[in-house]
């Protein structure tokens, strides 16, 4: 079974996060619900290659350009992509789910180049005041070239993409009201103290009031095609490098994390963290056609990722019970 997505399609269709592999899902055999599992298949038996070189993370088998939003290459650089499921064809194995294939675009003998410029946020979405209060935004921007450097000898192609979010964090803040879903586990006055006895210790507790997550995000993309037309073969030499940074915090309202009892907790926004991710990979591929229709492929690639956690305060974690405004105890929380 196998389906492609040409660049027609990819580039005629609505794509809100312009993420690598959102239309992906566009084939039938692929889950929408979480991540990319097809045909029922556990997503760490897919097989992820940008031109034949692996785009997924060593401990999940996860698309590596979906780490933490964001995006190893612009969607301006893809071409096409293939999906197969069960192949015949021996270069293809490693899989037991599927096997996506992302082909990236080269340039020609004609310059071609476009810029872009995308911005959402809630005043933009449905009028309910469940969405028009929830305030966020996000802008994406970006440009591609491509074109030749020796006409019908050497050709480029170079695009770039960065994208910057905001987006509220899940749960109660003390500037809400007090009715509600979402109204505060805790009293004002003990979220008050519990900041006091912090800054006498000289530890920044941080805000109890609303407290917004960014993700922003940054991919650059360098193709380079060299025909040669006296050995029938094409050199190609390819660059990537993706970049990006999620702040991660939520006040939970109904589920209980760790240190959390069965009531909830209630979080100063000193517990805010980020995770970042970098990723770049190098490919260069001979593809040669010789006589009597013998065909030869070689390829190479490298690939390099590099992730960490950077807090938001660099202090203990700290752990309070205090009576709750349902009469259960409630836990606050504060530091990393």
């Amino acid at each position: 079974t196998e389906a492609l997505l040409s660049d027609s399609t990819i580039h005629q269709m609505p794509v809100i996060n312009r993420d690598l592999y959102d239309l992906v899902r566009l084939v039938p055999q692929m889950s929408t619900w979480f991540a990319l599992a097809p045909s029922g298949a556990g997503t760490r038996v897919n097989s992820i290659r940008i031109d034949g070189v692996t785009d997924q993370v060593p401990s999940s088998n996860f698309a590596a350009g979906q780490l933490y939003g964001g995006k190893v290459i612009p969607l301006d650089a893809v071409k096409e992509y293939q999906v197969l499921f069960s192949p015949f064809d021996v270069r293809q194995g490693g899989f037991a789910g599927a096997n996506i294939n992302v082909v990236t675009r080269s340039g020609t003998n004609e310059l071609r180049g476009g810029v872009f410029g995308y911005g959402t946020n809630e005043r933009l979405g449905p009028n309910v005041p469940l969405v028009r209060n929830a305030q966020y935004d996000k802008q994406q921007f970006g440009a591609s070239l491509g074109g030749p450097i020796l006409r019908d000898r050497l050709f480029f192609f170079l695009s770039s993409e960065l994208q910057r979010r905001s987006i509220p964090a899940l749960g109660p803040s003390v500037s809400q009201s007090p009715s509600g879903q979402n109204s505060i586990l805790v009293s004002e006055t003990d979220v008050a103290r519990f900041q006091q006895l912090l800054t006498g210790y000289g530890l920044d507790g941080g805000s109890a009031g609303a407290v917004t997550n960014e993700n922003p995000s940054s991919s650059t993309f360098l193709r380079l095609d060299a025909p040669i037309a006296r050995w029938n073969s094409r050199i190609t030499l390819r660059g990537n490098y993706g970049h990006a940074d999620s702040s991660i915090f939520a006040r939970p309202t109904t589920l209980a994390p760790t240190n959390c009892p069965t009531s909830g907790c209630f979080s100063l926004s000193s517990l805010q963290h980020s995770r970042w991710v970098d990723k770049w990979s190098v490919a260069g591929q001979l593809v040669s056609n010789f006589a009597r229709g013998a065909y030869n492929e070689l390829q190479a690639g490298y690939s390099d990722l590099t992730s960490g956690f950077r807090p938001t305060v660099r202090q203990p974690l700290m752990l309070v019970t205090v009576p709750g405004t349902s009469g259960a105890p409630v836990v606050l929380q504060s530091g990393t």
